[in-house]
């Protein structure tokens, strides 16, 4: 298995969207590896989360570990699907963070977001690696 990064694609989410956009996945990557990074926001520069999101992905903007309540559960369409599974191990609790590392051929991630305190908005990172 190889471990060079051949695609990297971040997503900005409002922590009180109640009905996030999927995001489409590369899904020709054997690996990919799912982060999430909550994150302050400030009014001023919201409209870099759709125009530039990983201008955003700062140490400024980032909450740190244990400042933060609530989870981030993921959802997959695996490929030739056109519905949404639970991702095995898929729920991130943002109190002690984790990431996902997974071989499933999707192609498309869909986050629902449960009670978080402590952020305006959730970083989700999909690297892939060939």
């Amino acid at each position: 298995m190889s471990n060079n990064i051949v695609s990297k694609y971040t997503k900005i989410y409002e922590v009180g969207d109640m009905d996030p956009a999927a995001m489409t996945v590369d899904s020709s990557l054997p690996n990919i590896t799912i982060t999430t990074q909550p994150l302050n926001v400030s009014a001023g520069d919201t409209g870099l989360i759709e125009s530039d999101p990983n201008a955003l992905l700062t140490k400024e903007n980032a909450v740190a570990k244990g400042l933060m309540t609530g989870t981030v559960s993921l959802a997959a369409s695996p490929l030739g699907t056109f519905e949404f599974y639970d991702l095995p191990d898929g729920e991130i609790d943002l109190a002690g963070p984790s990431f996902i590392t997974t071989d499933i051929l999707m192609s498309t991630l869909k986050p629902t977001f449960n009670t978080i305190t402590g952020s305006t908005h959730i970083a989700i990172t999909i690297v892939g690696r060939s």
